[in-house]
């Protein structure tokens, strides 16, 4: 799954299987991180 910018109603959520075939997501769960630090 790869997140863009969310703010408030305008966030979305990008699933990508890397399949050959089409898959339906049902359900998807997801919450909010902490900012991480690369050093």
């Amino acid at each position: 799954v790869y997140p863009t910018l969310a703010i408030h109603d305008n966030a979305h959520l990008f699933a990508f299987n890397n399949g050959t075939e089409t898959i339906k997501i049902e359900t998807l769960n997801a919450w909010s991180m902490g900012t991480s630090n690369i050093t």
